[in-house]
């Protein structure tokens, strides 16, 4: 199977828009544990032609036959001054899954990130998502923080003090 990789431009997203939803969409579900509306994954897609042309986001693409069958999005964060690449969307369709089409995006990042003297990328995922977990440790990402939630019901309100 023949896959082409390119840094997605501002035709690029309109042309792929509908695809470019529909794996927002997947993305958000796999990884978000609060219900949300799917029209944000629009909203989202809408915003990444203007990120692409001020440099803010780096956005590859994965091709089988012309058709978008993956993507990742990354930005650069700054953390206390150290300069970071966050990867904050991948997807890879279903049945295109376990080829090695996410960490060939991944590779491209890494080389951007590298051009653009940065050193450290970084992701997040949500601890039912072990298919992203499994992938990230597997791929040399390594667990810098953790986070916690709790759920508070109003009927379970105890003294403070």
């Amino acid at each position: 199977m023949k896959i082409i990789y390119k840094f997605l431009n501002s035709s690029d997203i309109l042309y792929n828009k509908q695809d470019l939803v529909e794996m927002v969409i997947k993305t958000l579900k796999e990884n978000i544990t609060q219900n949300f509306p799917e029209t944000i994954a629009q909203e989202y897609v809408e915003k990444m032609p203007g990120y692409i042309e001020d440099g803010s986001a780096i956005i590859v693409g994965a091709f089988h036959k012309e058709q978008l069958i993956g993507f990742l999005w990354g930005y650069e964060v700054d953390i206390f001054g150290e300069k970071r690449i966050h990867t904050t969307e991948i997807h890879v369709k279903e049945e295109y899954r376990r080829y090695g089409i996410a960490k060939k995006m991944l590779g491209w990042l890494e080389i951007e990130a590298i051009r653009r003297n940065i050193y450290i990328l970084e992701a997040m995922c949500t601890v039912s998502n072990q298919d992203a977990y499994r992938y990230h440790i597997n791929n040399g990402y390594e667990i810098e923080r953790i986070k916690f939630k709790k759920s508070l019901n109003k009927n379970d309100i105890k003294e403070a003090f």
